[in-house]
């Protein structure tokens, strides 16, 4: 059956065949800032393995700029992590 559709294509007969692949469009994002960041991490505030300070201080070192740290039933403050991360704004959801 493809055999035959093949050349009735080719002898332009029929249409070719529809493109199944996804398009795509994107904006042009030249000159646009993409910035590096996690919005979902946990603590030991929560279900996370490591302290809000290890997290915080890992992500700074990993050249990550912002961090939203969303444990679980609770607020983890982050303006008593004592570290220095530089002009920052904080924002409780």
């Amino acid at each position: 059956m493809m055999i035959a559709y093949v050349i009735l294509y080719a002898l332009h007969v029929l249409p070719p065949p529809p493109n199944n692949e996804p398009r795509f469009e994107t904006r042009n994002t030249e000159g646009m800032k993409w910035w590096k960041g996690n919005t979902h991490t946990h603590t030991t505030m929560s279900d996370g393995d490591s302290s809000p300070e290890v997290v915080a201080q890992w992500y700074k070192r990993n050249g990550y700029q912002f961090l939203v740290l969303s444990d679980h039933n609770i607020f983890t403050n982050p303006t008593i992590i004592p570290i220095s991360v530089g002009p920052s704004t904080i924002t409780r959801c």
